[in-house]
């Protein structure tokens, strides 16, 4: 738990610009950021196994919650997302401040969980 906290942390700081090379994993790997070009604000990762998945904000716009993956921290690919039905989230009349903001991405034995 005190490792997944670091890690948590160290994710946090490269986020924000601060930590341009994360040398506490096996090896050193340059981030240029944004780590996401384009408009991915509230950014949350997990590791689960060797992979890193991130989730964003996407507030009212559907489908909502892109989920992405990579390896390095560096490389990401979209992979679906958490909102892909209407049926889930219907936003069709409602204003940008009724959508999906700020949301977590948790992993434990095997299940991903998303508040």
């Amino acid at each position: 738990m005190k490792k997944q906290k670091w890690i948590s942390k160290a994710l946090w700081v490269a986020l924000m610009g601060l930590l341009p090379v994360i040398s506490a994993f096996s090896q050193s790997i340059a981030i240029t950021n944004p780590i996401l070009k384009g408009f991915y604000p509230d950014p949350s990762i997990v590791k689960a196994g060797p992979d890193y998945y991130l989730i964003n904000s996407t507030f009212s716009y559907f489908p909502g919650i892109p989920v992405f993956h990579s390896k390095d921290l560096k490389n990401w690919k979209q992979i679906g997302n958490v909102i892909h039905r209407p049926s889930q989230m219907d936003f069709m009349g409602e204003r940008m401040t009724r959508g999906l903001f700020a949301p977590a991405i948790s992993y434990h034995k095997g299940t991903f969980y998303v508040t």
